[in-house]
C-alpha cells in the first residue's frame, strides 16, 4: 500500500495538470483519457469522491459536453485537495512507526 500511495502522490498533480490543460483547449478526447487515467489510480485508493469526479470529466469528455468541464475541474481539484493532505498525513505515520 506504501508504493501504490507514493505513486499516486508522485503522479496525481502531473494528471491534474494533464487535465486541466485539455480543459483549456478544449480538448474532448483529452479531457476523457485524461480522467480516464487518474479515476483508475484514485480507485486503487478506494478514494470515492476522487474517482467520481473524475467520471463525471471522463463522461463530459466522451459525450463532448465541453460547456460543463470547467465545473467538472473545479470539483476535481477540490476532491483531489481532499485526498492529498490525507494520504500525506498516512503516509507520515505509517512511515514513523
Amino acid at each position: 500500500m506504501l508504493d501504490v500511495v507514493r505513486m499516486f502522490l508522485e503522479d496525481c498533480p502531473i494528471r491534474v495538470e494533464a487535465i486541466r490543460a485539455a480543459v483549456e483547449d478544449a480538448d474532448a478526447a483529452r479531457i476523457r483519457a485524461t480522467a480516464h487515467t487518474l479515476k483508475g489510480s484514485a480507485g486503487y485508493l478506494s478514494a470515492r469522491f476522487v474517482v467520481d469526479a473524475a467520471a463525471a470529466l471522463e463522461m463530459m469528455g466522451l459525450e463532448g459536453r465541453i460547456a460543463e468541464a470547467a465545473a467538472g475541474f473545479e470539483r476535481l481539484t477540490a476532491a483531489v485537495a481532499q485526498l492529498i493532505p490525507e494520504l500525506r498525513s498516512w503516509l507520515n505515520s505509517v512511515q514513523a512507526d
